[in-house]
């Protein structure tokens, strides 16, 4: 029966537990599957586990048993131990969720609330630094609960010293009302900066929870390091909601953001995404709230179902907020979006004389009554960029422009927009066009 179980646990038999594996911590089910695989091994040994009195035998040692006996036995026991497996992962999961979370420690993690309380109304900033630093490659669990901090916490970039920061989905680090930095709540990499791929450890990340900025904080910022990750997180309320920082390989941070949502403030300050540091990849954003959604004062970047939505409130409720919000803005060259989505904003995307960027599909959309002018792309100098298959939904009441270029010339092209032609003033864009408009009609 031990060779039934090695080849349970071999298999991990994940497929009989219907749960969404994405919203548990990553190996969650593997880790569990081995815990209780060994348990039920350990039993065999002890000769708990038995049929109808009989310790089953191993395979080479038949004892007058004929095969196909144990190999009925055999297949009894696999579908209750299948059973059994079951029933110990949902129970397991079960009182996780009940009690506010995964359990942390069965996956190895250091739980914060073991050294750090959650809910107290008190600035945890200085533990929350203690824990980080004298816990090298460790990953830290926060479980649900809110933690009020009054400055950044720093993670180190070094890979014998860097950590991982894991936050169940309630798990909240918020500002205090006290806050006065100019910087982000966690700050990856600025503890130790470094620039190592190579030594294990170098890919440390940050997943989970909610990022409360209390409207006066970022939400996060990566200061140093390569293959740094953020993936899984809400940040709300925050001036600047990501921001990649130069990068230690020659500007170059090679980052990895997917699966965020942010919030803005709504002010004129108030931006998604800052990119300074090269080669980063954006997938699976949705910005809400903010002036302007991405800003790419870097190249080599990769953008991809990224979705800034402007919201008319606060101070981008006032008209000549709205006429410089813009949902992209490139100030760099070579990078590269597809099924880029801006929303409301006066400009959907705007690019420089040296960008040579790749769009590629792009979305551009207007329906607030609000605004009296309506960009798609506006080039700052001479177009060099390919923009192929966008569609853009002008509304008809509004001055509307599909592609403006601020100096003649340039070896760009806009190919196939989707539009309605009928209610575009600024005709600049025939200039560019490569094969013909796809009419849309405007509702």
């Amino acid at each position: 029966i031990g060779v039934i179980l090695r080849r349970l646990c071999e298999y991990k038999d994940v497929e009989i537990v219907e749960m969404s594996e994405s919203l548990l911590p990553e190996k969650y089910f593997e880790k569990r599957t081995d815990a209780i695989g060994r348990t039920l091994n350990a039993d065999v040994k002890a000769g708990d586990c038995v049929h109808e009195g009989i310790l089953v035998p191993d395979e080479s040692k038949e004892n007058g048993i004929s095969k196909n006996e144990i190999n009925a036995i055999k297949e009894e026991l696999r579908d209750k131990f299948k059973e059994e497996l079951r029933k110990e992962i949902l129970a397991e999961l079960k009182s996780d969720m009940e009690s506010g979370g995964i359990n942390g420690a069965d996956l190895g993690y250091v739980v914060l609330t073991d050294y750090v309380a959650a809910n107290t109304g008190k600035d945890v900033s200085d533990e929350l630094q203690a824990l980080i630093l004298s816990n090298p490659n460790r990953t830290l669990y926060f479980p649900d609960g809110v933690y009020l901090i009054s400055k950044p916490i720093c993670t180190p970039a070094n890979p014998i010293h860097s950590v991982s920061l894991v936050l169940s989905c309630y798990a909240t680090i918020k500002a205090t009302d006290d806050w006065s930095e100019k910087e982000a709540l966690v700050r990856l990499g600025a503890a130790e900066p470094f620039n190592d791929i190579n030594t294990n450890g170098s890919n440390y990340f940050f997943e989970g929870g909610i990022l409360d900025g209390s409207g006066k904080a970022n939400g996060i910022s990566i200061d140093s390091g390569r293959e740094t990750a953020i993936r899984k997180v809400s940040i709300k309320n925050t001036v600047i909601g990501i921001h990649i920082k130069w990068g230690a390989n020659s500007r170059s941070s090679d980052a990895d953001v997917r699966d965020v949502n942010i919030v803005g403030t709504n002010c004129v300050g108030s931006w998604g995404v800052l990119l300074e540091g090269h080669d980063n990849t954006l997938t699976n954003m949705r910005i809400a709230s903010v002036h302007k959604g991405i800003v790419a004062h870097s190249g080599g970047n990769l953008f991809r179902n990224l979705h800034p939505l402007y919201i008319y409130e606060g101070e981008l409720a006032k008209t000549e907020n709205y006429l410089t919000s813009v949902g992209f803005e490139d100030e760099w060259n070579d990078n590269f979006y597809d099924i880029c989505y801006s929303d409301n904003f006066c400009t959907g995307f705007t690019m420089q004389t040296s960008s040579n960027n790749i769009y590629n599909n792009s979305y551009i959309m207007w329906y607030s009554s609000e605004g009296e002018v309506e960009v798609g792309f506006k080039v700052l100098g001479q177009f060099n960029s390919i923009i192929r298959s966008p569609r853009v939904n002008f509304r008809v009441d509004t001055k509307n422009a599909l592609l403006t270029v601020s100096e003649e010339g340039g070896a760009g092209f806009i190919e196939s927009p989707m539009t309605d032609p009928t209610i575009i003033q600024d005709k600049q864009y025939e200039d560019y066009l490569v094969g013909k408009i796809v009419p849309r009609k405007t509702v």
